[in-house]
């Protein structure tokens, strides 16, 4: 039985005060290690991620334990470019921008076309800003109003922040409009029996930092250029270090992840995961996983295999489904029986019309 996760994960991104480790990145794998140069540096916006999206594209930044993650699907999917908090705080020391150019066509165009984007800061002082075109006709001169489609809503978290979410339980609404004779855009929103607004601001503007909780959300398949900042402006003089571990750029593809337990991802191939000690003949311990397709296109052709010297010790109760479609998970349980004594070692192997995900695995048996 497949489910799909109601929440955005996502993956912060980060970057360094020095200008000597500018990097602006397009489509390419990176890695790379960055430090605060002069701590006390508060002029600190050093590097910028650009992309003009022609086709459909994803990214990934990831940051220590934190991820940021966004990608672009086609007109057809209609889910596309968000980024979120994960569990994790996100350093005071870090912050995020963004701003988003957008071509007059689109803001005037009659097409199913929509984009939108909403930023926000929290902490001491709660801000927000958000911006969209709505879907639909919007070449009259006039507003367009509208929800963002697809159960993308702008929701409180608490009195002091706000956030994109995709939980439905969490009864809002938010409503946009477009002035297109000064091109600002403003954005109310509801939360119970409440409305709030957010001030105008312009489609090229530089829109809020976020120390705490940032995310955005844009829809359709036409945008100009999205410009993602993460700067550096350090609150005490000490030495302070973050790193871009991954960036990948490409048309829609699956992306298949693994959690065990959950809500605790595993890295492909990375340690062992320990199973105990059981009897020659008997049942050990077991351990269920979960996977996700964090992607764009569906997962097909979805197994789980078993290799190494001790695999048949390992005992796979497989998934329900062959096939995931972007977001939806499903999980498989492994049980382990020992057939011998000593250190039992196997690998893993999630596999799908994607890069394998490796496993390894490990148990003792002992005597009766």
């Amino acid at each position: 039985m497949t489910s799909s996760r109601r929440t955005l994960r996502g993956r912060p991104a980060i970057r360094s005060v020095a200008a000597a480790f500018a990097v602006i990145a397009l489509c390419t794998a990176s890695r790379g290690e960055f430090s605060g140069g002069d701590p006390l540096d508060k002029d600190s916006t050093d590097w910028a991620l650009h992309f003009t999206p022609e086709k459909a594209n994803k990214l990934t930044f990831v940051r220590d334990r934190l991820e940021f993650q966004g990608w672009y699907a086609d007109k057809r999917r209609r889910s596309v470019l968000r980024w979120t908090r994960n569990r994790d705080r996100l350093d005071r020391d870090w912050f995020v921008q963004v701003r988003a150019e957008i071509p007059t066509r689109l803001v005037k165009s009659e097409s199913n076309s929509a984009i939108g984007i909403g930023v926000v800061a929290s902490g001491t002082e709660s801000r927000g800003y958000m911006m969209a075109i709505n879907r639909g006709r919007n070449s009259d001169g006039g507003n367009s109003d509208g929800a963002v489609h697809n159960g993308f809503k702008f929701c409180t978290l608490k009195e002091t922040s706000t956030y994109w979410s995709l939980n439905s339980a969490t009864k809002c609404w938010l409503r946009i409009h477009y002035n297109h004779r000064d091109g600002t855009f403003t954005g109310s929103w509801r939360s119970r029996d409440r409305w709030r607004y957010f001030e105008p601001v312009h489609g090229a503007d530089w829109f809020s930092d976020a120390s705490d909780h940032v995310s955005a959300v844009l829809i359709g398949s036409k945008f100009g250029q999205v410009d993602l900042d993460i700067s550096f402006a350090p609150y005490a003089p000490s030495q302070k270090s973050a790193y871009l571990r991954d960036y990948r750029c490409g048309a829609a593809a699956p992306i298949l992840s693994v959690e065990q337990p959950l809500n605790r991802s595993r890295r492909n191939g990375k340690g062992t995961l320990k199973f105990g000690s059981a009897p020659v003949g008997s049942r050990g311990g077991q351990r269920v996983f979960h996977v996700y397709n964090d992607g764009t296109a569906d997962l097909r052709r979805l197994r789980i295999t078993r290799g190494g010297r001790n695999a048949k010790d390992f005992r796979i109760i497989p998934l329900e489904t062959r096939a995931l479609k972007p977001g939806e998970a499903a999980g498989f349980k492994v049980v382990f029986r020992p057939r011998g004594t000593g250190t039992r070692r196997a690998n893993l192997s999630v596999r799908g019309n994607t890069r394998p995900f490796l496993i390894k695995v490990e148990g003792d048996g002992s005597e009766r």
